[in-house]
């Protein structure tokens, strides 16, 4: 049996470049290209893609997820202080904030960790992103809007 790509029906709308299109018998992807007036095969679509998940709480019971599932951390915690739940991270690793944590099917693991010297809490504020760093800015608060403009 062939693949009957979009349009499908009289008077459905013609493919735009780049669109996707997944066939849903065999999981298998395609793209339109408009320069050559084609769909091309991208790949067969599979369980164990990964995928960004959100946000989760690592002090908090771990989320059902499926293998490849991605996911944030909002709080962080230390190698003890998460949920046990955490298996492969729990009472292993330090997790900090908005570090990201994978799910293979068994355990969890850590895939990088936020940087920069800035993190946004869970609250909202700004801090340091080594809390020994110092915010104290000797004469008070600076007023960015204050600064002159870059060339």
């Amino acid at each position: 049996m062939a693949i009957q790509f979009p349009p499908i029906n009289a008077g459905d709308p013609a493919p735009i470049d780049g669109e996707s299109y997944l066939y849903l018998e065999t999981q298998e992807e395609f793209v339109y290209s408009a320069e050559l007036n084609a769909w091309s095969a991208l790949g067969k679509s599979t369980g164990n893609a990964f995928a960004y998940y959100g946000s989760l709480l690592i002090k908090t019971p771990a989320p059902p997820a499926n293998t490849g599932w991605i996911y944030s951390v909002a709080d962080g915690a230390s190698a003890t202080d998460m949920h046990p739940s955490f298996v492969g991270l729990y009472n292993t690793y330090n997790v900090d904030q908005w570090s990201l944590i994978i799910y293979d099917g068994n355990s969890w693991s850590l895939v990088g960790t936020a940087t920069g010297p800035w993190v946004r809490t869970v609250d909202g504020r700004i801090q340091p992103t080594i809390q020994t760093d110092s915010l104290d800015m000797v004469d008070g608060d600076y007023i960015i809007t204050s600064l002159q403009d870059l060339p």
